[in-house]
């Protein structure tokens, strides 16, 4: 009879013991799944705002996209028609080459600068369309590249389009130079050491990648090299380091001032009146 009484304790207690189990185990789930509810609704709610905000930059980015293709096409159509002479197909712009808006602005500058001699630093599509719309005045154009391989394409366009009298492609290695106390990887100056009176100075190189502010050594270097009434253009002035640079140019040299500013990429520098 004891053993009886003690194994129904035992099984009592064990059976308490489970129910204890049972009901911690309840709350575990129900907690568990309080805890999955919140996550995805956190989850949920992440996503919403996400999309949400995605729809939006995608709307101003169709936007702007749809903004830029007019402007560029209506540039082009402004562009063409200044071309006296069409001869063979014009080399592609936009991506690295100007793009349409940039080149009618620099088409706009030769008019008013009516220029003997053009130095770029950088070659590309804007040399051919130069040698185009300077045939009026027989410009000299010298376009300077730092790699054989761009030379030699611009080089290509150059003698398609006949302009090989008035255009000359230079190869220009880069090269550490001092400039106003800092160091550049900058154009080998013996290079176009010999032009002088430049009208229009044109910096669309070197690369971005080839160094920090890679295109500043270009105003300092060249500036005794300018005709009284020279214009200093800097391509790619939408992006952060050219606006350092031009920054840094105007507050070098307070005799000059800037202009045109928002027109295209192109920024112009160029001497005060009082300072002619």
């Amino acid at each position: 009879m004891t053993d009886s009484i003690e194994q129904l304790q035992f099984i009592e207690k064990k059976l308490d013991q489970l129910t204890e189990a049972v009901i911690k185990l309840s709350k575990d789930i129900h907690d568990i799944d309080t805890q999955n509810k919140e996550a995805i609704e956190a989850v949920k709610n992440e996503i919403v705002s996400q999309v949400s905000t995605n729809r939006l930059r995608l709307q101003r980015h169709v936007t702007t996209s749809s903004t830029e293709t007019i402007q560029q096409t209506e540039a082009l159509w402004q562009l063409y028609p200044q071309l006296d002479t069409p001869g063979p197909i014009m080399p592609p712009s936009g991506n690295f080459a100007m793009d349409p808006r940039t080149l009618l602005h620099l088409s706009s500058l030769i008019k008013e600068t009516r220029p003997k001699v053009i130095l770029e630093l950088g070659g590309g599509a804007s040399t051919i369309w130069m040698g185009y719309l300077t045939e009026a005045f027989g410009t000299k154009i010298i376009t300077v590249d730092h790699l054989k391989e761009y030379r030699n394409i611009t080089e290509g366009y150059v003698r398609r389009h006949n302009f090989n009298k008035r255009i000359e492609c230079r190869l220009a290695p880069l090269e550490n130079v001092a400039v106003s106390g800092h160091e550049f990887l900058w154009y080998s100056q013996s290079s176009f050491s010999d032009v002088t009176d430049i009208d229009i100075l044109l910096i669309d190189g070197p690369p971005q990648a080839t160094g920090e502010s890679a295109r500043y050594p270009a105003f300092p270097t060249l500036r005794e090299s300018l005709s009284p009434q020279a214009l200093v253009l800097l391509d790619d002035t939408h992006r952060k380091t050219e606006q350092e640079i031009l920054e840094r140019w105007s507050s070098e040299a307070p005799g000059y001032e800037t202009r045109d500013r928002g027109v295209s990429r192109l920024a112009v520098l160029q001497k005060r009146r009082n300072e002619l």
